[in-house]
């Protein structure tokens, strides 16, 4: 069996001219926190929760360099999001920056263990992220995955797997046919 491994290249982004959808470009992650724990993630689907933290679809909040949840003023207004990753909101000043979000590589890409929903936790440690990784407001990475790339291997696996059970049940036949034609003593 081949080892199972991720790969964490960069994939297509694609423009979805959502207001907080985010896409990484380059190696890194965003800090987040789901249930108490801190988790790296690449999904940049947010939305501002009631209380006004910056949050994934999925729940976990966005957290800043500090490892504080993000928080936005609800009723100002609109966020956007800049390429470093600072959040601005519009204001009766103009456009100020809010806070900044948690860019984060980690340091050995092994030690990711991937937890669900788009999550990973990081058992061996991290630095901020490089001036490579830049994020894109109104854009999603997409999945790594051809579907039908794999929908392929997976039929050719299928029918190596089904040559090898007949050459066993072959085999097994012939086996037994060689056993039955010896005589008894």
């Amino acid at each position: 069996m081949a080892e199972i491994v991720t790969d964490y290249s960069q994939n297509p982004v694609e423009a979805t001219e959502g207001a907080l959808d985010v896409a990484l470009t380059g190696p890194g992650f965003i800090k987040v926190k789901n249930g108490g724990r801190q988790y790296l993630t690449r999904d940049g689907r947010f939305l501002i929760e009631n209380d006004g933290t910056l949050a994934t679809t999925g729940g976990a909040k966005v957290l800043n360099q500090e490892g504080v949840p993000i928080q936005v003023d609800p009723s100002a207004g609109r966020v956007t999001i800049a390429d470093d990753g600072t959040v601005n909101q519009d204001s009766d000043q103009g456009l100020s920056a809010v806070d900044k979000i948690g860019l984060v590589q980690p340091r050995d890409y092994q030690k990711l263990q991937k937890v669900g929903e788009n999550l990973y936790r990081n058992h061996g440690g991290e630095i901020p992220a490089g001036p490579e990784l830049t994020l894109m407001q109104g854009y999603l990475e997409t999945s790594g995955v051809d579907a039908v790339t794999e929908m392929v291997d997976l039929i050719e696996t299928s029918r190596e797997f089904e040559a090898n059970l007949n050459m066993i049940k072959f085999q097994d036949e012939a086996l037994g046919n060689l056993l039955s034609t010896v005589p008894r003593l």
